[in-house]
């Protein structure tokens, strides 16, 4: 059952965020905050105790977080969204993931070229997260795939693999996870 009374420091909640049904829990302990962005959850999503939801964007460019049916984010974790983020359905993520889709700064190079501040993040279908992983701006993770513990994933993964180190490098093929 989706009750807007489990939301605490929600800014905007009535306006931009939009729960699938039923079922969909976000935890009492978690922060939501949406400025000039929106969340959207599946039916049967869930967001572990004290989990941090960051979705804030500009006038011309709102931001846009997308929770699939079924999936899980995990106690502690982190997600600031910049640009957009979108997490496919059965997708488990274990606590204190990191999710950035940007470096909350833009770099200026030596010949004048300015580096790309955010970029979206896409998730596949049924992906698993190990504990203290980060993933990182730009990239897309395929369906199928396994992220493990404290991996930093800066560039994108393809399905059914197992990745794992810092940087993320794959490390065997799967055909699925349970």
């Amino acid at each position: 059952m989706t009750t807007w009374g489990k939301f605490r420091n929600v800014e905007n909640r009535l306006r931009a965020v939009a729960l699938g049904v039923p079922e969909c829990r976000i935890d009492r302990e978690t922060k939501i905050i949406l400025r000039h962005g929106s969340l959207r959850a599946g039916a049967r999503s869930a967001v572990g105790k004290g989990a941090h939801l960051a979705v804030i964007g500009s006038p011309e460019e709102p931001a846009v977080m997308s929770l699939g049916a079924g999936s899980r984010i995990g106690a502690r974790s982190r997600i600031n969204v910049r640009n957009g983020l979108s997490i496919g359905e059965n997708c488990e993520f274990s606590w204190l993931v990191q999710i950035l889709d940007s470096d909350f700064h833009t770099m200026e190079y030596a010949d004048g070229r300015r580096s790309n501040a955010t970029k979206p993040i896409r998730i596949g279908n049924h992906v698993l997260i190990g504990t203290g992983a980060i993933i990182l701006k730009g990239v897309t993770i395929g369906d199928g795939a396994v992220i493990g513990a404290g991996s930093v994933v800066s560039k994108d993964v393809p399905a059914n693999v197992i990745v794992s180190g810092n940087p993320a490098r794959v490390q065997r093929d799967i055909v699925s996870w349970v």
